[in-house]
């Protein structure tokens, strides 16, 4: 009996002994976690990988699978190399057999995304194509040749890796003809249309070229993008981030700070940006003549009148659907005085256009040439603001009122020489107003009504009548009767100049 409880005594030791070990075990996952951790996924610390595999097999296994790129030279056995390291997917080739390693390498497979190519006099064009063939997954390219690539080097970089993400093609000094340079550079990035981070140090760069190349980097431009072409302080007249993100103020800012001979901006959608930031920004911009700020909901439009204060070139201002609030009143806008530098202003899609405001725009811009006023179905009567824009800006040729239904020119008792294009469309302009209108804008050469419900024949008729330089009349939706379109037809046959109509039921 003591022997048999001796045994159990001693089982129950055992028992504990292996419950006390199996409380310390940890699953692979947490030791590659560990392991990560512990080389950063650095070239300097990847030795420590050596000692952590002899601990044990596990340590062997999960050390083998921590590891994801490697560099090759002449003396890598890539046999052993694949076998043992199944996860590599970034390769680095600074052998000078880098043709015999592409070979080898395209026998295995693996889906590798980065590939790191130096030291060799001439790219190897059917070895490429060979390899590209077999590895279709690249999406990170650095070619380090030791001479300057041709244009048929880059062509075949871009026809070989079709998804590239990322082209590092820096120090290619040599490069003798800039102008087939900037061919080259729009090919690519018409080929490489996923392309988003490039480096062309060593290339000759100019607006030409940057232009093609951020047409890839919609919705990808960071700040960091943006240092980086500051630093280069190159001689940028141009600079169009339509609907980009991920990048702030600070970017923009410092890009600006180095490239101050901006003549075309447009940061439409720059949700960040504040009257405050245009303030700023604006004593940069000495030589803008474009700006387009829509979509910016922080901004107001003080911000309009600083731009036009501190831009003395600035011809053209859009600033669709903007904030609503301003920090200031009308008085205070007094101090900017007039600014007969501006031709163009479009507003549109505004909700605090009022009376007020536009009677504001005719005595600061009395040289405006456009207006685009345009609403989603505004309700504000702006009728008093825009028969002062025209009373006062003289040279104004096209107006656009699309939307605003509540307007009417009947205050128009006076003459509007040089009015081309007036887009009356979804407005209550009835033939009363026409009427007014064909007396007062006789040189009108184009003149838009759809959706004007309360516009007949007799409306029309005044018009063609009056305007003798029109050339063309929409008047789509509008409600007529068959007669009615036979006589707008036959008047139209019959007017003594070649206007055409629009007309769609």
């Amino acid at each position: 009996m003591k022997r048999k409880r001796k045994r159990t005594s001693s089982a129950r030791n055992s028992s504990s002994s292996q419950q006390t070990v199996t409380s310390y075990y940890l699953p692979d996952e947490c030791w590659e976690s560990i392991f990560r951790f512990v080389i950063y996924d650095d070239e300097e610390n990847r030795h420590y990988l050596n000692s952590l595999s002899l601990v044990s097999k596990q340590f062997l296994s999960i050390t083998n699978s921590v590891l994801f790129s490697f560099t090759i030279s002449s003396h890598t056995d890539l046999n052993v190399l694949f076998k043992r390291f199944t996860n590599l997917n970034s390769l680095k080739l600074t052998s000078y057999e880098v043709d015999k390693y592409l070979i080898k390498i395209s026998c295995f497979p693996r889906k590798l995304t980065s590939l790191y190519i130096s030291y060799y006099s001439t790219i190897p064009t059917n070895v490429l194509r060979a390899f590209s063939q077999k590895i279709t997954t690249l999406t990170s390219l650095t070619c380090y040749p030791n001479h300057s690539l041709d244009a048929s080097g880059l062509f075949l970089i871009a026809e070989c890796f079709p998804l590239l993400q990322e082209l590092d093609l820096s120090y290619q000094y040599g490069w003798k003809n800039y102008s087939s340079y900037v061919g080259v550079v729009e090919a690519l990035s018409l080929a490489l249309i996923k392309l988003r981070k490039v480096n062309f140090s060593g290339f000759p760069i100019n607006n030409q070229s940057l232009f093609h190349l951020f047409n890839n980097f919609v919705d990808y431009i960071t700040d960091e993008l943006l240092y980086s072409i500051a630093r280069e302080v190159l001689p940028l007249m141009r600079l169009d981030l339509q609907h980009c993100t991920n990048y702030s103020y600070n970017g923009i800012l410092c890009l600006l700070s180095n490239c101050q001979g901006i003549k075309y901006l447009d940061l439409q959608g720059a949700y960040f940006l504040e009257d405050e930031h245009v303030v700023e920004l604006s004593s940069l911009l000495r030589d803008l003549e474009f700006i387009n700020l829509s979509l910016c909901t922080k901004l107001t439009k003080s911000a309009m009148f600083t731009l036009t204060k501190n831009c003395p070139s600035l011809g053209e201002i859009k600033m669709e659907l903007i904030g609503s609030k301003s920090v200031h009143n009308s008085d205070s806008f007094v101090e900017f005085g007039v600014r007969p530098q501006l031709k163009s202003l479009n507003l549109g899609l505004n909700s605090w256009l009022s009376n007020e405001s536009i009677i504001m725009f005719a005595s600061v811009f009395p040289n405006l040439q456009l207006l685009d006023l345009r609403s989603f179905n505004s309700l504000n009567d702006i009728s008093e603001g825009i028969c002062e824009v025209l009373r006062k800006c003289s040279k104004i040729r096209h107006l656009n009122l699309n939307g605003c239904s509540r307007v009417n020119l009947l205050g128009l008792n006076f003459v509007v020489p040089n009015l081309e294009v007036l887009n009356l469309s979804g407005t209550m302009v009835n033939n009363e107003t026409l009427y007014v209108i064909s007396k007062s804008c006789c040189g009108l050469l184009k003149l838009l009504l759809d959706k004007c419900k309360y516009v007949t024949q007799k409306g029309v008729k005044y018009v063609l009548e009056n305007c003798t330089k029109l050339r063309k009349i929409m008047v789509r939706k509008i409600h007529l009767s068959t007669e009615n379109k036979k006589f707008l037809l036959q008047l139209i046959r019959n007017s003594r100049h070649g206007c055409y109509i629009h007309y769609y039921s």
